[in-house]
């Protein structure tokens, strides 16, 4: 192989292993990254089991996102999510420099308990759920979408009663 060829090859060989190894060691960082960050969320804290990405569509999955309640005893997680997909605009991000997501809960639980007391309760309260809003960043927009939602609301006593019980069968502790 003449020397005028072999140097562009070996940076474009080099090129290309280490955008193989960036696309292998990703998910393993962005799971890392996020499990740090739902960590410590005040009264609840969560964990993300996998993370994929998809370059071509500006996307990436997260895989069983579960959100519990930390103080008090409460017997079903706040948020329970199987699959989150988030995907982003490349037209927007590109040509109107501006961050336009979408994304996509499939099968998400959200559970709200009244307990009586606020260690037997689970509203939400106690911890900022908002995004940060970090300057010279893009502005955003999002697009929420749920399918195949599941959703609790006992209409009395006896119900919540009922409701309760079933939950706790179907997530045993």
């Amino acid at each position: 192989m003449r020397a005028r060829y072999r140097w562009p090859l070996i940076g474009l060989g080099c090129l290309v292993v280490l955008l193989a190894a960036l696309h292998f060691a990703l998910p393993y960082l962005v799971r890392n990254y996020l499990n740090e960050k739902l960590a410590d969320m005040g009264d609840y804290r969560g964990q993300v089991v996998d993370v994929d990405l998809a370059w071509w569509r500006g996307a990436y999955q997260i895989n069983g996102l579960k959100i519990v309640k930390t103080s008090g005893k409460v017997p079903v997680p706040f948020l329970d999510a199987p699959l989150i997909d988030l995907s982003v605009s490349w037209h927007s991000l590109w040509y109107d420099k501006a961050v336009v997501a979408e994304v996509t809960f499939v099968r998400p639980e959200l559970n709200f308990v009244d307990g009586g007391s606020k260690q037997a309760s689970q509203t939400g309260r106690g911890t900022d759920w908002r995004l940060e809003e970090q300057s010279g960043r893009p502005s955003a927009a999002v697009r929420l979408a749920a399918r195949k939602a599941r959703r609790e609301r006992p209409t009395d006593e006896d119900s919540w009663a009922e409701s309760v019980e079933r939950v706790q069968s179907e997530h045993p502790a």
